[in-house]
């Protein structure tokens, strides 16, 4: 049992924090001379679209600088860059064989093009160098909310010596940094946590003056509210404080997660002992019995699948699962 609490913890620890609108270049190898790598999905709201336009025009912000492992050389390497463009067009607009100038020219370093030479307006574009300077741009988005897609380039002419890149891409919508398809969560988590906490706010004013004479059963009604209530608001506080600083906690979500696990062990137990006791004794189904320790067995071996279920189910959309994450899943 404690090896799959163990493995279950590295699952969430080993995956790539992807969830997060802001992408970290520092996971991903940089290309070879001449290729170019897609790496992440936004989806990005337009202002005309958007629940909320409190931020204004959806942003991206590129922060990235490329290094050597020799001090003296940073910033030598030409060819570097990162897009962010339409994925319904990428496919029109970027010629698969050729889509570097100079590519025709030996080692001669270039610079990405689109096919026909002419700029994809919706897409916006970074050099990679050895000197580090935010810059933010507008998404044109003409009105049209739109995936985008992220893509790393190297036009560079020779072959890569020891270069990495380092920073990050920062998608912002105009409600904020939660990706548009989280956004409407906040309301909904915050929601349920008003519910949980009245509702096991008056279920505990009555239960705990009788605490000692309550049946298990009553016991644990009240333990799944408290669970619900842990759960919804970690998840709120979660996305809120995801949406206005674009930073995922990573301890908030693996709270809210083990809640959710325990609360569905809490209530499948309560729903097993009140069916069983129609048919059995009351001590069969006790904690201590052959017959409680069984259940309790299986049940928290559900607990931990289901957490294990629900970490995935976080990344399922756009997000890259490094191969340790994948191998320690199948474990």
């Amino acid at each position: 049992m404690a090896q799959l609490i163990v493995i279950s913890l590295a699952l969430v620890l080993c995956a790539n924090q992807a969830l997060a609108s802001t992408v970290n270049f520092g996971d991903f190898d940089v290309p070879g001379a001449r290729t170019l790598h897609t790496h992440y999905i936004w989806y990005v709201h337009s202002l005309k679209d958007a629940a909320n336009k409190a931020h204004g025009p959806p942003t991206v912000t590129f922060d990235l600088r490329q290094r050597t492992r020799i001090a003296s050389k940073q910033g030598d390497y030409v060819g570097l860059q990162a897009y962010v463009m339409p994925m319904s067009t990428f496919n029109d607009n970027v010629e698969k064989t050729s889509f570097c100038t100079g590519q025709q020219n030996g080692n001669d370093p270039g610079r990405f093009y689109f096919k026909g030479g002419e700029k994809d307006a919706s897409a916006v574009g970074y050099d990679i160098t050895g000197r580090s300077q935010p810059v933010t741009k507008s998404l044109p988005l003409d009105g049209k909310s739109e995936a985008y897609v992220l893509v790393f380039i190297n036009c560079g002419g020779e072959p890569l010596k020891d270069v990495e890149v380092k920073g990050t891409v920062t998608v912002k919508n105009p409600h904020g940094y939660t990706p548009a398809t989280e956004y409407p969560k906040r309301v909904f988590y915050a929601i349920m946590a008003i519910c949980y906490i009245a509702a096991t706010g008056a279920w505990a004013f009555v239960c705990i003056p009788r605490w000692h004479s309550l049946l298990t059963i009553q016991q644990d009604m009240l333990a799944v509210g408290i669970l619900g209530a842990v759960e919804s608001a970690s998840f709120f506080v979660l996305y809120e404080i995801w949406n206005q600083t674009g930073k995922y906690y990573l301890s908030l979500s693996l709270v809210a997660v083990a809640c959710y696990a325990g609360r569905l062990l809490v209530a499948f137990r309560l729903l097993i002992i009140s069916s069983a006791a129609r048919h059995l004794p009351s001590n069969d189904t006790d904690k201590g019995t052959p017959s409680g320790l069984l259940m309790e067995s299986v049940l928290s071996l559900y607990m931990l699948a289901e957490f294990n279920w629900r970490s995935v189910q976080g990344y399922r959309l756009s997000h890259s699962l490094s191969i340790d994450y994948i191998l320690l899943n199948v474990a």
